[in-house]
């Protein structure tokens, strides 16, 4: 004994008696042991303090002696003997049932411990990272949380069956631990009770189990079998996390939820049937070795991202019990080659079999109704796919980069193909949209896209959703499309022929078209956006119908090979650079619709001769005839009080000694000495008063396309008048007539009225 564990001794039984009656020290075995006495009736006390100097071995007495009588000792107190870094081994007697929190925390030396009975409480052995050998007795009844926490050293472990409940991180990070035998009174093995124990080869769950809490088994890398009863009914969150070494698993019919991350990264597990409940979010994530997946019916859900980066995953049927498939539930799954959805399913999760690069054939069942974001993104395998009556929408990208991807049908039931819906699909030849509205980018370069049909039912198309479709050589637009977005159909250079009915035509919707040698405009559309056909270079002629109220800012820029265009009156507006660079472009007739012409809007024009502008202009924006060099009269109809100036720069390198500019009679002085006009060298006046539109019936005066007029079912003489008030042709007609004319304006003169002619 050594002398200071004297001083020692009758100091602690000072301070104790003279602050309590109801503790008293022992000095036993050659240590200093402190006692607390939990009741003088029953005689029962509890350790409550151990000399944490003391080396070697210990046996804790099941009696000690205390004022002439014999308490049982029943209780371990809290931190009892925390911090004894020299106890080597200690043995619990019977008598004891509880084992206070942290009792024998950082006991670092501590090889050997046998207990008999009751309870282990929190965090009771935490960090006695030096015990090997720990032999847990029948009528021990529970290990409460963290009780073996940090104990690396521990090999083997068996659980009696008194053992009712296994606490949270009981075993946590043990990581020599070997074996572990489970006693059958088990009923829940708590969270991250075994978690990190990375030695762990096997485990041996009874069938009095119900539960495995989360974390249970996460990261014991070297467990290689699990086999779980049909008592569990749950599996919780990341309970087999990690388990690398993990080849094959069963799980029950009893197991109605597999919890979140449940075998998250299990790259081992080559098998898994999975017979009724939940699959829930990231379960089997990274199971990159996982080839044979059977879900049974019985299976209600199926999480998000549950089997994603599964590579080695080939074949999948979902049974008609499972109602949804879950946000990238089969993400990047790129060995899948096949999948079988059947009726039951509702909805098929964003991005569900996203990057399934392998996936050559998927069937789609009449009970889903929608098809989500990314739904089929990357399936490069995909060939075909065949959309049900059920679906109403297609969700954005759902087909994206599915470049293997060469036909589709999609039903009347959709009403929406989203954002990016097909695009980048370029082996796709054919299309039928019968229904709602087709969505920004849904078919952006699908190149090789052959045939296009949109039919009536369609109500928009969004912007640049065929942008780069440069296989299509023929679009018609229906009726019921009220608006073609920015870009639609940019750069779709082997289209040749467009019509177009009704609503809006976006900024750039056919840029850089340069196939395009037929446009029609049809009554119904209401404005030509900004850059609509800029760079169409092969388009010759353009008829826009009445209904077009403005032309956008170079709409028709770069259209070398326009040589004729007809402008309704219904247009109150020419944008700026309209048609600069039409260098075909040889008459044009400005309608008495149009108030303002803008900068630029004829810029470059080099073969326009002639060129009208009407009274109801009230602004002519710098360099709208810039360089239109071609020019060899101008026809103002605005009247003198009318006359307003215009800069230096709209007629800027027109030869204006050479250019003719016919003016209204009586207005010659008013246009020699307004700016801009005072130009022109040769200014005429010419008498307009007689020229009204419109006068005679369609029936008698038809165009023919290109080269003249074709007159019937009128009687008397008709003269054919420029604007410039000569008359080129005058004769009687009786009944009918031809008369070729070139392309340009006139004026044709019956006896009663006159009509403006456009070729």
């Amino acid at each position: 004994m050594k002398l200071n564990y004297i001083k020692t001794l009758f100091v602690a039984i000072l301070v104790i008696f003279t602050t309590t009656a109801n503790a008293f020290v022992k000095y036993d075995n050659g240590a200093t042991v402190s006692y607390y006495i939990i009741s003088t009736s029953d005689l029962t006390v509890r350790i409550s303090d151990f000399d944490t100097s003391y080396e070697g071995e210990y046996i804790i007495p099941s009696y000690v002696s205390y004022d002439g009588k014999s308490y049982s000792v029943t209780s371990i107190g809290k931190y009892a003997f925390k911090g004894c870094k020299g106890l080597t081994s200690v043995t619990i007697p019977n008598s004891v049932t509880s084992i206070g929190s942290a009792a024998f925390e950082n006991c670092t030396n501590l090889t050997s411990v046998t207990i008999s009975n009751g309870s282990i409480g929190y965090e009771a052995f935490y960090n006695c990272y030096g015990l090997t050998s720990l032999t847990i007795k029948e009528g021990v009844t529970s290990i409460g949380s963290g009780a073996f926490f940090l104990c690396k050293s521990l090999t083997s472990v068996t659980i009696p069956n008194s053992v009712t409940s296994i606490g949270n991180h009981a075993f946590y990070s043990c990581e020599g631990l070997t074996e572990v035998y489970i006693g059958n009174s088990v009923t829940s093995i708590g969270n991250s009770a075994f978690e990190k124990c990375k030695g762990l080869t096997e485990v041996t769950i009874p069938n009095s189990v119900t539960s495995i809490g989360d974390h249970a088994f996460e990261s014991c890398t070297n467990l290689t079998s699990v086999t779980i009863p049909n008592s569990v009914t749950s599996i919780g969150n990341h309970a087999f996390d990690g388990c690398s070494g993990l080849t094959s698993v069963t799980i029950p019919n009893s197991v109605t939820s597999i919890g979140d991350y449940a075998f998250d990264g299990c790259s081992g597990l080559t098998s898994v049937t999975i017979s009724n409940g939940s699959i829930g979010n990231y379960a089997f994530e990274k199971c990159s070795g996982l080839t044979s997946l059977t879900i049974k019916e019985g299976v209600t859900s199926i999480g998000d991202h549950a089997f994603e980066s599964c590579k080695s995953l080939t074949s999948v049927t979902i049974p008609n019990s499972v109602t949804s498939i879950g946000y990238e539930a089969f993400y990047n799954c790129s060995g899948l080659t096949s999948v079988t959805i059947k009726e039951g399913v509702t909805s098929i999760g964003n991005s569900a079999f996203y990057n399934c690069s392998g996936l050559t054939s998927v069937t789609i069942p009449n009970s889903v109704t929608s098809i989500g974001y990314k739904t089929f993104y990357k399936c490069y395998g995909l060939t075909s796919i065949t959309i049900p009556n059920s679906v109403t929408s297609i969700g954005n990208s759902a087909f994206y980069g599915c470049s293997g991807l060469t036909s589709v049908t999609i039903p009347n039931s959709v009403t929406s193909i989203e954002e990016g819906a097909f695009e980048e699909c370029k082996g796709l030849t054919e299309v039928t949209i019968s229904n709602g509205s087709i969505g920004s980018y849904a078919f952006y370069n699908c190149s090789g896209l052959t045939s296009l049909t949109i039919k009536e039912g369609v109500t928009s198309i969004g912007d640049h959703a065929f942008d780069g479709c440069k296989g299509l050589t023929e679009v018609t637009i229906p009726n019921s499309v009220t608006s073609i977005g920015n870009y639609a159909f940019e750069e779709c250079k082997g289209l040749t022929s467009v019509t177009i009915s009704n609503g809006s035509i976006g900024k750039c919707a056919f840029y850089n078209c340069s196939g395009l040698t037929s446009l029609t405009i049809k009554e119904g559309v209401t404005s030509i956006g900004s850059a609509a056909f800029n760079g169409c270079t092969n388009l010759t002629s353009v008829t826009i119908k009445e209904g077009v109220t403005s032309i956008g800012s170079t709409a028709f820029s770069g259209c070398k090979g326009l040589t004729s265009v007809t402008i309704p009156n219904s247009v109150t507006s020419i944008g700026n650079s309209a048609f600069y660079g039409c260098s075909g472009l040889t008459s044009v007739t400005i309608p008495n619709s149009v108030t303002s012409i803008e900068e630029g809007a004829f810029y470059k024009c080099a073969n326009l001769t002639s060129v009208t502008i009407p009274n109801s202009v009230t602004s002519i924006g710098n360099n709208a005839f810039r360089e239109c060099k071609g020019l060899t009269s101008v026809i103002s109809l605005i009247p003198a009080e009318d006359l307003f100036t215009i800069s230096t720069n709209v007629f800027i390198y027109v030869d204006k000694t050479k250019c003719t500019l016919y003016v209204p009679e009586g207005a010659k002085s008013t246009y020699e000495t307004t700016s801009g006009w005072n130009q022109f060298t040769n200014i005429i006046e010419s008498d307009f008063s007689s020229i009204e539109d419109n006068n005679i019936s369609t029936s008698e005066i038809k165009v023919i396309a290109g080269n003249g007029i074709d007159i019937c079912n009128y009687y008397g003489k008709l003269q054919v008048i420029n604007l410039a008030g000569q008359v080129l042709k005058e004769t009687y007609v009786n009944g009918s007539a031809q008369i070729t004319l070139p392309k340009g304006v006139y004026i044709i003169v019956t006896d009663n009225s006159s009509q403006k002619v456009v070729l």
